[in-house]
């Protein structure tokens, strides 16, 4: 089954949830992820599941090597172990911003969702 035809049955899953027939959405999920062979951190992501706006995240890992540099927002780059709010969800990437204890921005990013392993903290 490709991307596409998975997407498509992600669309369904959530017209499910807005009708409110939860037992069909919590098939269609198992259904969606047993019959594929994408990461569970994806497959939760086309499905809506993850990576809402203002949710917190905590970096597990990271599979992109960001580089700092003078056009960088903020005074730093990503760490495995920094806590991050989502900012914006686009089609196929969102924007993390991590901050420090005053609410300086210590960096802003964006990321696409095999950049790296979130941790969900927070909805």
């Amino acid at each position: 089954m490709g991307f596409y035809l998975f997407c498509r049955r992600a669309a369904s899953f959530n017209k499910a949830l807005k009708q409110e027939n939860l037992q069909l959405a919590v098939f269609t999920a198992f259904n969606i992820l047993a019959n594929n062979k994408f990461p569970l951190n994806e497959a939760l992501y086309a499905l809506g599941l993850l990576m809402n706006q203002y949710s917190v995240v905590k970096i597990k890992s990271l599979n992109k090597n960001f580089k700092y540099n003078e056009g960088s927002f903020g005074s730093r780059s990503p760490r495995v172990g920094d806590i991050a709010t989502i900012v914006e969800v686009y089609d196929s990437a969102f924007d993390l911003e991590c901050s420090d204890e005053n609410g300086f921005t210590l960096w802003l990013e964006i990321f696409e969702p095999s950049d790296a392993e979130l941790e969900l903290v927070c909805i």
